[in-house]
């Protein structure tokens, strides 16, 4: 579905994407079990600076299917962003990813194909031998069996503003701030994900790493949430260590999804990275 603004702007808005602004083209990638919409807060903001793009993965919920090879490996979505991109004529965005989405972001700047990269909360930088890449398979295996069980009481438990900061509450601070409409959405997404399976045993079994780090030369921003209890941080990654010229910050007061704690914070780190970076090229 495509909509033209009052200002001018179109606007595409279907389960599958989101599109909207002009200028300076910019690519958002949501985390596991996710869609686009978990972006929805910032949306508004960022579309009035940037062309903004914003897909749901394959094998999500309202995203393309996907037949995954066994193991997986973060490689089989990155080729599909990158056909994605290539559909859309969008030539060298600057991307933003959460989660698994910033694991998919680093893996788009080692393959050259962004002018700029932030990972907020990015995951798949575990080495092959450390314990914590089994510590998070388990932790999204039981979220995850959680999530499909609990589906037919989700929408009464989300009216709640209080419940919604219970149930969200180890994905982010704040979910009473987000609708219980979303809220609901966003279980529902999660129970409906096709490859949730394949990509935790991937984690588990050490196939969905990153590597190639070395190979990034454009401007990278790592941006750790200070509250995160999804991956939370025992050292220095190896974004830190191997990335060249990278750029470490912490996201205070905020959670592993950090749209909903501080938009304002996300949008101003998003806007002022990208405008510096388009001042340098």
């Amino acid at each position: 579905m495509a909509d033209v603004l009052p200002s001018g702007r179109s606007i595409e808005s279907s389960p599958a994407a989101y599109r909207s602004g002009s200028g300076t083209p910019l690519l958002l990638l949501h985390g596991f079990t996710g869609s686009w919409r978990l972006w929805l807060p910032l949306l508004p903001a960022l579309s009035t600076t940037f062309d903004v793009f914003a897909p749901t993965l394959p094998g999500h919920h309202g995203g393309p299917p996907i037949e995954l090879a066994r193991p997986f490996t973060l490689d089989q979505l990155t080729d599909r962003v990158e056909r994605e991109l290539d559909a859309r004529d969008i030539d060298r965005p600057h991307v933003v990813g959460s989660s698994m989405g910033g694991g998919l972001a680093i893996q788009l700047a080692a393959r050259g194909r962004v002018a700029s990269c932030i990972g907020v909360a990015p995951g798949f930088d575990w080495p092959a031998d450390d314990p914590t890449r089994q510590q998070v398979a388990d932790s999204l295996r039981r979220q995850h069996t959680r999530t499909r069980n609990s589906r037919w009481i989700t929408p009464l438990v989300m009216r709640s503003s209080r419940l919604r900061r219970q149930v969200l509450a180890h994905s982010m601070n704040r979910g009473d701030l987000v609708p219980a409409r979303e809220a609901v959405r966003m279980a529902r997404a999660a129970a409906d994900c096709t490859i949730a399976d394949a990509i935790i045993d991937g984690i588990a079994g050490g196939s969905a790493l990153l590597d190639h780090l070395d190979r990034i030369a454009m401007p990278t921003l790592i941006a750790w949430p200070e509250d995160d209890h999804v991956a939370p941080r025992t050292g220095r990654s190896r974004f830190e260590t191997e990335i060249p010229g990278v750029t470490v910050r912490t996201l205070p007061g905020v959670g592993h999804l950090p749209m909903y704690d501080d938009t304002d914070l996300l949008v101003n780190t998003i806007t002022q990275w990208v405008l510096t970076q388009e001042v340098s090229r």
